[in-house]
């Protein structure tokens, strides 16, 4: 009898939500508010509050995570040069120099970009401010303050930045379109810093419609265009409607364009072609200079009466129009990588290129160019994903067949100080959290030990075999895998000896947890699907294997796995799942839940009662699994860059980004405090919380914030039977929620 009235009292409920769209405030006779005000000074909503580092440089609370340091930034993509002092993009963000000594470039400071994914750098400086453009976000920077930059707003940009240009108070962005939307070029007033404001934007012809040079002359915007192969000229005299000024050149893929007086220069597949602009409806070639082979993404720039172009990845030519008509080519110069924007000056070029640095190249004699500086700020490193932090040091490998040692001790500067190099391509780096020994393991080369007794330059002891991927080392015993599954004794790390090699258990990822091994076995052949194995390791000599289970949607690649309390946490490649595995019957495992996550994930660590996800391409993924049954997501952080790997160290994250070594700061507390049955996150438990939760059950309403405070019956799940619960209590003197 009282199960029916219960189940009455439910159907009641859903009935007054459902068909009367009753809303908490109704219920309550007050004014609508935000239910979880009081979590969102932890977890604020990522779509409404501003990018986490524009609320840093304002001098608000972060949320979710506060940015700390970075180090060995790698991917230079752009420079512009104003006055004294070079700004140079990378993937990761700007970077400021003093060249008021060219020969000797001195590094000012550095701005952490807080983008999404891999992308390059396009930069734009005029007056006090830089314009930066990192994928699909812009920023504009206030650099007033030299030493202090500080990013004053933020835009959301319509596809990837391909060129910024500004004029006084009008800033004009060209897009790269990849064939998703139809704006070409967007124009902002941009008067107010804080708040630029769209004015108009342009709408190329063709297929793609995508731009990559843009060049401004009195009322003309030119955009060279490789996707519709051809030169637009737009009128920009009226700001309030952009215009075709009469025509267009259609001829053959066209990088970059500059112009002077009459005269547009372009390079592209014909070389360097020059057009009379004089009359925009009637374009006329005037001839192709033979330069050689241009190359693709090609940049120009123009100084006084020379332009400097890209011929190829790593070779500038420098061509004299001083009579407009008939550029003739003088010299050239070579950069030692690939490069990736040009700027230039009366006698200088300044050279970004992507693998090193940047170089300031004299031309002041154009036919004998040579090298003021090569500055090198990078060393290539490509971080992968392992990482592991001891001493005040932190290891990371590198896909360049390499691993670096940085010293934290201020992180806010990581220092980089030592390299070591070998074939290999390392992949993982494990800290022996008990003794002063490191392990680095490779895909081709086995694992690598050192000893730390100089944390700052381990010392190589000897190596063990065949290739790694995931490694763990409890006491005197280390197991490895991506071939066999290996069980060595390390009591001597100098000699260490196999126990047992399990040939048919290839392992791609691997956690330890007392007397058991969890296993992710990866078939030698793609046609078998992955399984989950559990393995008694309690005798190093025989580990015995207990059970085995396929994991749901035939997920073929895991890269990471972590067992914490009877729980397996695992962060998928494909298909994208992060799965939860119940591993507390080492007989009989069971999924508790597959949540879908965007991106390739790629590793987890757990921060109470949260997974941190990370995932290509950038980003960290905030879940809730304070149910572990019922996962939630409440973030999503951009960084810049792919992170492959993570290590959390109390409440300091270190992220092994393609482009850079990242430390964040976590600003939400592991195990926040609730209420039992207050799903609203009002601080009370009542009637509004039995709509919060039928909400959530059947209207795709907001979760429960934290997961576990809706799971009133502490049966490790949310369902109608905690609605039921919940009625029961408030209004049948049921049983108090909480466990």
């Amino acid at each position: 009898m009282i199960k029916s009235k219960s189940f009455l009292l439910l159907i009641m409920a859903l009935s007054f939500v459902v068909f009367f769209n009753i809303s908490e405030a109704q219920i309550l006779g007050r004014t609508a508010i935000d239910p979880h005000e009081r979590w969102k000074m932890y977890l604020r909503d990522p779509y409404l509050e501003q990018d986490m580092m524009t609320e840093q440089a304002k001098g608000l609370d972060s949320n979710f995570f506060e940015y700390i340091g970075s180090g060995l930034w790698s991917g230079v993509n752009d420079i512009k040069v104003q006055g004294a002092h070079a700004f140079v993009g990378y993937g990761p963000g700007l970077e400021i120099y003093d060249i008021s000594e060219p020969t000797d470039p001195v590094f000012v400071n550095r701005l952490p970009l807080w983008t999404y994914g891999v992308h390059s750098v396009v930069l734009e400086v005029l007056g006090d401010f830089v314009y930066a453009g990192v994928g699909y976000t812009l920023y504009i920077i206030d650099v007033t303050d030299i030493q202090h930059p500080f990013i004053r707003s933020t835009l959301s940009a319509a596809d990837p930045v391909a060129e910024i240009k500004v004029r006084g108070d009008t800033l004009y962005v060209l897009y790269r379109i990849w064939y998703t939307i139809d704006k070409t070029m967007e124009v902002y007033d941009i008067t107010d810093k804080d708040n630029p404001e769209l004015l108009t934007f342009f709408i190329g012809s063709y297929l793609g419609r995508g731009g990559n040079g843009l060049y401004l002359q009195g009322d003309y915007a030119y955009i060279a265009s490789c996707f519709a192969n051809c030169l637009w000229i737009i009128d920009i005299s009226d700001l309030s409607s952009l215009l075709y000024a009469g025509g267009e050149y259609q001829d053959t893929i066209f990088w970059d364009v500059v112009v002077s007086g009459d005269y547009a220069y372009l390079v592209g597949d014909r070389g360097l072609t020059v057009l009379d602009v004089s009359d925009t409806a009637n374009i006329q070639l005037i001839r192709n200079v033979d330069v050689g082979s241009i190359g693709a993404w090609s940049d120009m720039v123009m100084a006084e009466s020379y332009i400097h172009f890209q011929i190829d990845a790593y070779t500038v030519k420098i061509c004299d129009v001083s009579d407009p008509a008939y550029p003739k080519p003088r010299g050239q110069f070579y950069a030692r990588s690939l490069m990736r924007g040009l700027d230039a000056s009366a006698a200088k070029v300044y050279v970004p290129e992507y693998e090193h640095g940047f170089t300031i190249e004299d031309v002041a004699n154009p036919y004998n160019p040579y090298p003021l500086c090569q500055k090198t700020t990078v060393d290539a490193p490509q971080l992968s994903g392992g990482i592991d932090v001891a001493h005040n040091h932190v290891y990371v490998s590198g896909f360049n067949d390499s691993f670096y040692v940085a010293d934290i001790s201020n992180p806010e500067e990581p220092l980089f100080d030592t390299a070591y190099s070998y074939s290999g391509n390392t992949v993982w780096v494990l800290v022996d959290p008990d003794s002063d020994y490191v392990y680095v393991s490779g895909l081709a080369c086995g694992t690598y030990i050192y000893d730390l007794v100089d944390p700052a330059r381990p010392n190589y002891l000897t190596m063990i075999g065949p290739s790694a991927q995931a490694t763990k080392v409890r006491g005197n015993i280390f197991y490895g895998g991506l071939g066999p599954f290996d069980i060595w004794d390390i009591t001597d790390r100098a000699n260490p000896e196999l126990i047992v090699r399990l040939e048919d258990e290839r392992s791609e990822a691997l956690d330890i947890e007392g007397d058991y091994a969890y296993i992710f076995h990866v078939p030698w052949f793609q046609t078998q699907i992955c399984e989950f194995h559990i393995f008694d390791i309690s005798d190093s000599s025989n580990p015995v294997q207990l059970s085995s289970i396929r994991l749901p949607d035939e997920s073929d690649y895991y890269t990471n796995l972590v067992v914490r309390d009877d729980i397996a946490y695992v962060p998928t490649a494909e298909p994208r799942e992060f799965i939860i595995i119940d591993v507390s019957d080492k007989y009989n495992p069971s999924v508790l839940s597959s949540y879908r996550l965007s991106g390739v994930q790629t590793r987890v660590c757990l921060y109470g009662n949260y997974a941190l996800v990370s995932a290509l391409y950038g980003r960290i993924h905030v879940v809730d699994v304070s149910l572990p049954a019922s996962p939630q997501l409440v973030h999503t952080a951009h960084i810049p860059g792919a992170p492959y790997g993570m290590k959390l160290v109390g409440e300091t994250l270190f992220v092994s980004a393609d482009q850079s070594l990242l430390i964040l700061r976590i600003n939400f507390p592991p195990y926040p405090d609730y209420l039992p049955g207050d799903a609203n996150g009002d601080s009370s438990v009542n009637a509004a919380d039995v709509v919060f939760l039928i909400n959530y059950l059947f209207k795709g309403g907001e979760p429960p914030h934290p997961m576990v405070a809706g799971d009133l019956n502490c049966d490790g799940t949310i369902n109608s039977a905690d609605v039921i619960y919940l009625i029961n209590y408030l209004f049948k003197n049921g049983p108090p929620p909480g466990c």
